[in-house]
C-alpha cells in the first residue's frame, strides 16, 4: 500500500501559503489512479510528499520510496549516464517489450545529451519501469503516443500500479479501471465520469 493520512503542507515562510489541507489517501496495489490538478495546485508536491522526498508539515506517509518509483516532470535530473545503452545496460533486468514500445532500441547509441524532452522522458519511464518497486509514480507526462501506450499495457496488465499526476483537462484515456482524484484548493476529492 502507498498512503497518505492528514497531510498538511505550508510554505512556513513569512508569505505563509497552505498546499496540502488534511489530504488522505489510500491506494493498493492494483489501484491505478489519476490526480487531476490545475498548475499550481500541488500534484508534484503531493508525489514528493508520497516518495518521502518532501516532509509533510504534519500528517503520515505510508510506503514511500521504499514501495515506489518515480518519473518527474524533468527528466535531465533523472538520468545519470552518457548513452541510452548505459542508462538500460544499468538495470538489472530488461523487459524488452517496454524498450520497444517505448522506441528506445531506435535510439540505443545516443548520446543521452542528444535526446529529445520527449525521448529523455520515454528513458527515464523505463528506468522507473524496471525498478523492483510496486508503484509508479508519473508527474505530468508529455502527451506522447509511446509513453501512453506503455502506460496503458502497463495498467492493463498489472504490471505495477501507476499513479498518474496530471493536469486538470487532460483528455488522455487509458486503458482498466482508474480511481480518479481532483486536487483543487489544498482538498483531494474523488470523482467518477
Amino acid at each position: 500500500m502507498l498512503a497518505v493520512k492528514e497531510v498538511n503542507y505550508d510554505t512556513g515562510h513569512t508569505r505563509y501559503l497552505s498546499i496540502l489541507s488534511g489530504v488522505s489517501l489510500n491506494i493498493r496495489k492494483g489501484e491505478n489512479t489519476v490526480i487531476y490538478g490545475k498548475n499550481g495546485s500541488g500534484k508534484t508536491t503531493l508525489m514528493r510528499i508520497m516518495l518521502g522526498f518532501t516532509k509533510p508539515s504534519s500528517g503520515t506517509v505510508i510506503g514511500g520510496k521504499e514501495r515506489a518509483s518515480a518519473v518527474f516532470e524533468n527528466p535531465d535530473d533523472q538520468i545519470f549516464f552518457s548513452s541510452v545503452r548505459e542508462e538500460l545496460y544499468s538495470l538489472k533486468s530488461r523487459d524488452e517489450n517496454i524498450i520497444n514500445m517505448l522506441s528506445l532500441s531506435d535510439i540505443w547509441e545516443r548520446s543521452t545529451m542528444e535526446l529529445s524532452y520527449s525521448e529523455k522522458v520515454r528513458l527515464v519511464f523505463c528506468v522507473a519501469y524496471h525498478s523492483d518497486k510496486s508503484f509508479l509514480l508519473v508527474d505530468s507526462p508529455p502527451v506522447d503516443d509511446r509513453v501512453d501506450e506503455a502506460l496503458g499495457f502497463i495498467a492493463e496488465e498489472n504490471l505495477k500500479t501507476v499513479v498518474l499526476f496530471l493536469p486538470e483537462g487532460d483528455s488522455r484515456k487509458y486503458p482498466g479501471i482508474w480511481k480518479k482524484y481532483l486536487l483543487e484548493n489544498g482538498k483531494l476529492t474523488e470523482f467518477k465520469d
